[in-house]
């Protein structure tokens, strides 16, 4: 092959691995998304999981008491029965009597949310809106057709709760309280405002399986067509760092149309809609951005194993600091294979870690995050080991002081 011609191959070449490493790039991103919302949104244990920590959130407790209070104080006059309680020269006092009544209720209300059974409570109202979510966001439920599927937060049981801990502290007119379903409910978003998005929300669910492999076949494929694998890993890690930010920018304006759309209804305030939102897309961001950084590490890496003059000037300070560390020692024929065959032991080692990690990110398994953190180290340590043993024999290292 000539040489214009040979170089017009590996122009092809190159970018014919950038395109595929470009589309399993956004594969995976689809990919992190597709497996959070199958595993964290659409599975009922996860969910309750993580919207039951939130019973510890000040803001839920707060909205919680100050819902159930209001609904008490709806469904009993107490500006009438303090007027009842006071002679008639007393009746001034029926308004702040009230209010003092009313503030006392709010205090018992926080006192039960801020208690550990509160939590069990907070559970059960997971429970209870899982299955309507679902129905919200993919339209599985056939039933009431062309009608809305509402998402809403029953307060209803805290409500009766908390009148029923207020009939026994002496408040005996709240035992016979029946707090109204439509008193206490908060409703979080309807399904006609998701029409739209339900068909991508099935979708995405049915990917979470597919989009996976799709991704790690076309990372292989890009690599197997590469004739330089460190550069593959280098566009690798860049197309993955970039996925992810693009992927956290799309978290973010998700946030700000949840939370503007919670807002709108003027049913919950801002900081519960936001305390709701991180709940369940707290664990997607918190992946995207380990990924971002690992990306970012394989971009390093590769870029660092390269022949720029940044790479030469790092590698070559990298050395020196290893070479004071062997203190000059001769590993004989081992040390020489090494420092033959250090370049590709370096571009080896990197595309096994590249693929690696690429099957833990679309494959994510429990313990993920800590086993990139014992790659990670252990990928140092080996470079460490090939830098330490694949010093210059001592022929070449003489030739070299010489020159």
């Amino acid at each position: 092959m000539t040489g214009p011609s040979k170089s017009t191959d590996q122009k092809r070449r190159r970018a014919a691995v950038v395109s595929l490493v470009v589309l399993a790039a956004i594969c995976f991103s689809l990919s992190v998304v597709a497996i959070w919302f199958n595993r964290s949104v659409m599975d009922r244990t996860t969910f309750v999981d993580e919207v039951s920590s939130l019973s510890s959130d000040p803001a839920i407790q707060a909205y919680v008491a100050d819902t159930a209070t209001n609904a008490i104080v709806k469904a009993v006059d107490l500006k009438s029965l303090a007027a009842q309680a006071l002679s008639d020269r007393g009746q001034s006092l029926a308004i702040p009597l009230a209010s003092a009544a009313e503030n006392y209720i709010r205090a018992q209300a926080l006192a039960f949310t801020q208690s550990p059974d509160f939590y069990a409570y907070w559970q059960q109202t997971a429970i209870e809106v899982h299955p309507t979510l679902v129905s919200a966001l993919t339209a599985a439920s056939s039933s009431n057709a062309g009608q809305p599927t509402v998402v809403s937060i029953d307060m209803k049981v805290s409500s009766q709760y908390v009148a029923y801990l207020l009939s026994g502290q002496g408040l005996t007119f709240t035992g016979a309280i029946l707090v109204p379903s439509q008193a206490s409910l908060a409703t979080v978003v309807s399904s006609w405002k998701l029409g739209k998005y339900q068909r991508a929300f099935q979708l995405l669910n049915r990917s979470a399986a597919i989009l996976p492999v799709l991704a790690l076949l076309l990372m292989g494929a890009a690599f197997i067509l590469a004739a330089d694998r460190r550069f593959a890993a280098e566009a690798a890690g860049f197309a993955i760092a970039l996925a992810m930010v693009l992927s956290l920018g799309v978290a973010a304006i998700g946030r700000f149309i949840f939370v503007s759309g919670v807002a709108s209804l003027n049913e919950v305030p801002t900081d519960v809609a936001r305390a709701l939102y991180g709940a369940v897309a707290g664990p997607l961001m918190t992946t995207e951005w380990i990924f971002f950084f690992v990306g970012i590490a394989i971009w390093f890496a590769a870029v660092a194993a390269g022949q720029s003059i940044f790479a030469r000037v790092l590698r070559d300070e990298a050395q020196r600091f290893v070479y004071g560390a062997a203190g000059g020692r001769d590993f004989g024929s081992f040390g020489a294979w090494v420092y033959v065959h250090k370049d590709r032991l370096r571009n080896t080692t990197l595309t096994i870690f590249t693929i690696l990690v690429v099957m833990l990110l679309v494959v994510p398994i429990p313990a993920t995050v800590s086993i990139l953190i014992w790659m990670g180290a252990i990928l140092i340590v080996w470079i460490f080991f090939v830098e330490f043993f694949g010093q210059p024999v001592p022929a070449l290292r003489e030739s070299g002081s010489q020159s």
